[in-house]
């Protein structure tokens, strides 16, 4: 973004959404956010196009939930903007939901820092009756995002939202949220040189892929367990590939993120994982919050248990009791990936009689629900 002066703080906003791509503001409208609506009605003026696309929400629960399936869908994050305390912990069920799905967004909520005492920013009559907060947005928002920042001055503005943006994106992803000043939003913004910036994905070591992938190989009875693995399409391939290639049953835990694979396939193990484990010898956890409860039905004495995940032991979680042997941090999709591709060159061949024992028990696994089901 060139370094030029902005007429507000909440064009330099406009104009930094539009300059990463982000195809919409999902917004939750309060009156303090009328600075921007002023700079969407001067583009419209100045026949600009409407990018990105200004999207009113009835409720902050609805705009969050609407930017977390656009980012699964697309994998890209997207504006949210919320009103300030009362907003925030309004949408906090769906920044938490995000947060737990590792889904990015960048969250905007403002605030006052004069409370109207200025009579040419004064943010309006609400603020010290139904908005005063010692908390602020950002503290108020903190416990259900991956982070949160303050924003004092207008010089603050863009290297903030640049910041925001890019740790949203960033491994582990998740929701992040700036507090920025109604004071900032409708006074000009200095403008902020700057050289494209995007997160790129980390990976783990080719080493530590090539010995999964050779103790992956070896097993005698491997199994997948996934929650959120298959979001994007490359993970959901990669996943089916090492389920068809290791001849292993797929299972999702119960409350899956998103469908990390085709359930009619004849791999994919319906039902709880927790009666199959005791047989398996190799166990692949790839991308979940929670394989399987309680933590100490795990896999019996004797099996590798391997954990492939943004954030392995899920470091901002109250609890992590399950068994982890191996710890594969990193992009998940990036990961399985390179991980199915060298399992396939070890095993050119799969298994067959291996799977066939493992379609007939998968499909009597089925045929169980289906009859419990009636």
């Amino acid at each position: 973004m060139p370094a030029r002066a902005h007429a507000t703080g909440a064009a330099a906003l406009l104009d930094f959404a539009q300059s990463r791509g982000i195809d919409y503001i999902f917004c939750s409208p309060i009156a303090v956010l009328a600075p921007l609506w002023e700079a969407l009605a001067a583009r419209a003026e100045r026949g600009e196009p409407e990018t990105p696309r200004y999207l009113n929400c009835r409720h902050e629960l609805l705009a969050v939930s609407l930017a977390s399936g656009y980012a699964k869908a697309t994998g890209r994050p997207q504006l949210v903007l919320l009103p300030t305390g009362l907003g925030v912990l309004n949408g906090a069920m769906g920044l938490r939901s995000a947060l737990q799905e590792r889904v990015p967004m960048l969250v905007v909520s403002p605030d006052t820092l004069t409370y109207g005492a200025e009579a040419e920013v004064d943010p309006g009559p609400e603020w010290p009756s139904l908005l005063v907060d010692l908390a602020g947005p950002a503290r108020a928002g903190e416990v259900a995002v991956k982070w949160a920042r303050e924003v004092k001055t207008a010089a603050e503005l863009l290297p903030e939202l640049r910041r925001g943006l890019y740790l949203a994106d960033a491994v582990p992803r998740g929701p992040t949220l700036l507090q920025v000043p109604f004071e900032v939003l409708v006074r000009p913004a200095p403008g902020f040189e700057e050289a494209p910036l995007a997160a790129a994905p980390v990976v783990a070591p080719a080493e530590q892929l090539a010995a999964v992938a050779a103790r992956l190989a070896a097993a005698r009875a491997p199994l997948i367990i996934t929650e959120h693995g298959g979001r994007s399409v490359a993970g959901a391939a990669a996943l089916l590939c090492l389920a068809e290639t290791l001849a292993a049953p797929l299972f999702e835990f119960w409350n899956p993120a998103v469908e990390n694979a085709p359930r009619h396939h004849p791999l994919y193990a319906h039902g709880p994982v927790e009666p199959a484990l005791a047989a398996a010898d190799v166990v692949l956890v790839a991308g979940c919050n929670a394989p399987w409860h309680p933590p100490q039905a795990g896999p019996r004495a004797g099996a590798t248990v391997i954990v492939l995940e943004e954030d392995p032991l899920r470091p901002r979680a109250p609890f992590w009791g399950y068994r982890t042997d191996v710890a594969v941090a990193g992009d998940v999709g990036a990961n399985l990936h390179a991980l199915a591709a060298q399992v396939a060159a070890l095993l050119p061949t799969p298994d067959a009689a291996r799977r066939r024992r493992v379609e007939a028990a998968n499909g009597e696994r089925l045929r169980g629900l289906e009859a419990a089901a009636a």
